[in-house]
């Protein structure tokens, strides 16, 4: 079978069937006369750095055959937002696909399907050119990894040897789009090399990925290989998918990009007979090493694929040498645990990126974009382990971003943070679930305090201190927001939860004795008074005043007042 490097126009019999399609698969002739045709509108643009971005799996495969038939620098954005386009422009790229109608204005080519029969005198493949990958540095900010078509071949060729067997003539379907590197090998450039068929369409749905891996049985296709992401095996649901048919049909399902939970990889185990076989690997490194988890602990450790060196680096992170890299070994940031028989169990990330839903995102990017909010001080975002997986943020807010709070709520809040988020990063790098506090936890070297960062998030007995006037001897005053999961809402009025007069008390004692350095005795209290309700989601301003042997307290919010009293500090006014 060919490599990249030696694909020619000969490589297949004309009638080789290349890509498969519901309205009938597309052979190896079609696919010759459409790259040719791509290629006569590439070769009159003249230029050699074009950003391919095309959703359509086979018009991806003509315009990236085509690219590297003209010895092209192919970039492959992850998305084709605004600000991906700005940065390939600066580039010096041409664009190629579905991009934006104000890309044409650096000039744009689609990809043509002419169906058209190939000239023998069309020119052959002999494809040369590079790949350009993207992917966050720990900043955030895009790094681009240059990808040469031999690292590719030597990559290809080690999955073939651990997994050839199994995929046989398998036909490749699957959730992953192919601009992203794990999707692009497994998807696309492996099946084509080997000459595999692989779908045209990609499945956003598992269920519909299911539904068409079952007709192609029923049509007397042959077997179907799934390449999936976790975010989707997370989603499977395992009583819904018709799994005694798959049994037959599925050969075996792939899953990369980030860690896959063991439960969801027993649902797939009960189902098809056999765990998903994970890739650990990474842009920058391509596969490093694969696992099968059922049951057994033993089955967390990972083994290095074909022709791979994992090693412990004297920081005790993972280190690999590969021929599909750079002479020489790379250093990770995946803490690991080496075990004697030469596999290793991964431990804890030693930076900051973090990957939801299989998709990686510098959390200090996420952080730097909160910052040029005019509603934000200070923030910092976190993964939170949940029904799944997703962001949160804890912000310090700005004096405006503290009225936002009080009069629109925590979702006018969120809603204000997310918009110009959402227009720089994809949906999953975006926090979901805002917390607002006084002043981001840190420690003494400056760095983040996850546990109390993950604390804000969880049910407690304490409002969120969003704003601390400086205090005096015997003043206090500071704002206080109401979570809506805070513990004493829980069984008070369901219906329409009350923050109880007690824990108002509570407060009171708890912050005078934080802030004032005072010990009132919430068991005797003069002219107390409960004037209004207060409920969760609202802001309240807590102001505490020391005369003598009392300390007066009142809790008010842009509503009016809502309780005030006095509390003894020991001995009568």
């Amino acid at each position: 079978m060919p490599d990249l490097t030696t694909l020619t126009a000969t490589s297949f019999a004309p009638e080789h069937p290349v890509i498969y399609d519901a309205s009938g698969d597309i052979h190896w002739q079609q696919l010759l006369a459409d790259v040719a045709a791509t290629r006569a509108s590439i070769a009159a643009r003249g230029a050699l750095r074009w950003a391919l971005f095309e959703p359509d799996g086979y018009r991806f495969t003509v315009a990236l055959l085509a690219l590297l038939a003209e010895g092209c620098t192919v970039y492959l954005p992850g998305d084709n937002r605004a600000a991906s386009v700005a940065a390939l422009r600066d580039e010096g790229a041409q664009f190629c696909g579905d991009f934006p109608a104000d890309a044409a204005a650096a000039g744009s080519v689609t990809s043509p399907i002419t169906g058209a029969v190939a000239n023998p005198s069309s020119p052959g493949l002999a494809l040369g050119g590079e790949l350009v990958i993207f992917t966050s540095g720990s900043t955030g900010a895009p790094k681009a990894i240059v990808k040469q078509l031999a690292q590719i071949d030597a990559e290809l060729a080690g999955l073939e040897q651990q997994w050839g067997g199994q995929l046989a003539d398998c036909v490749i379907a699957g959730t992953v789009s192919h601009q992203h590197f794990y999707g692009l090998l497994f998807s696309v450039l492996w099946p084509l090399t080997r000459g595999r068929r692989f779908c045209r369409q990609r499945f956003s749905d598992p269920a519909l990925l299911a539904q068409h891996s079952v007709q192609l049985g029923q049509a007397g296709q042959q077997r179907v290989a799934w390449v999936m992401s976790p975010a989707h095996l997370h989603r499977l649901d395992g009583a819904a998918l018709p799994w005694p048919a798959l049994r037959e049909r599925v050969a075996v399902v792939f899953s990369s990009g980030g860690p896959l939970r063991q439960a969801a990889a027993l649902v797939v185990r009960a189902g098809l007979g056999a765990s998903p076989v994970e890739v650990l690997g990474s842009s920058e490194t391509g596969g490093m090493a694969w696992r099968a988890q059922s049951c057994s602990a033993n089955d967390s450790s990972w083994t290095p694929l074909p022709g791979v060196q994992c090693r412990a680096s004297e920081a005790g992170t993972l280190a690999i040498r590969s021929p599909w890299l750079d002479a020489g070994w790379y250093n990770t940031a995946d803490a690991i645990h080496m075990c004697p028989d030469g596999r290793f169990q991964l431990l804890d990330r030693v930076d900051r990126i973090v990957k939801v839903e299989g998709r990686r995102v510098a959390l200090a990017q996420v952080e730097g974009l909160l910052l040029q909010s005019p509603l934000v001080a200070d923030g910092a975002s976190l993964m939170l382990q949940r029904q799944r997986q997703e962001l949160g943020a804890v912000v310090s807010l700005t004096h405006a971003g503290q009225q936002v709070l009080e009069e629109e709520g925590l979702a006018g809040l969120t809603r204000q943070l997310r918009a110009p988020l959402l227009a720089a990063l994809p949906a999953t790098a975006v926090p979901r679930l805002f917390r607002p506090c006084h002043a981001i936890a840190r420690n003494a070297q400056g760095k983040l305090s996850q546990q109390a960062l993950a604390r804000a998030f969880e049910p407690g007995t304490l409002a969120h201190l969003v704003a601390l006037d400086e205090p005096a001897d015997d003043a206090l005053q500071l704002k206080l927001y109401v979570p809506a999961n805070l513990r004493y809402f829980a069984g008070h009025f369901p219906q329409a939860p009350v923050l109880p007069g007690v824990v108002q008390i509570h407060w009171a004692c708890h912050y005078a004795r934080q802030f004032m350095g005072l010990q009132p005795a919430p068991g005797d209290m003069k002219a107390v008074k409960f004037q209004a309700l207060a409920r969760p989601d609202t802001v309240l301003t807590l102001t505490l005043k020391a005369s003598g042997t009392w300390l007066a307290f009142q809790f008010t919010s842009r509503l009016g007042s809502h309780s005030q009293g006095r509390l003894s500090l020991g001995g009568e006014a």
